[in-house]
């Protein structure tokens, strides 16, 4: 049973600033409300869909820090990446 759970679009974000560029860093709403809701002690479970890279990027990171996992649907080679440029 769970307090909370989010759907959402996980993502892969390269970001990049004047000094420099964080690549392969993870990103999007499932993540920042998921760890906001496990961080105020609620039990949580995610509802995404990725690819087989985010897999192979972040292995079982989630169900380390407290996200429920069942809910994510791994399907084809590539999971969604946005480059957020930033000056």
């Amino acid at each position: 049973m769970f307090d909370v759970v989010v759907v959402g679009h996980f993502a892969i974000d390269i970001n990049r600033y004047p000094w420099g560029t964080i690549e392969n860093a993870l990103g999007g709403a499932p993540v920042y409300s998921g760890m906001t809701a496990v961080s105020l002690g609620m039990a949580t479970g995610i509802v995404s869909k990725v690819g087989r890279d985010f897999v192979d990027r972040f292995p079982p990171l989630f169900s380390k820090l407290g996200l429920d996992t069942e809910g994510i649907l791994v399907s084809g080679e590539r999971t969604t990446t946005f480059e957020n440029i930033y000056d």
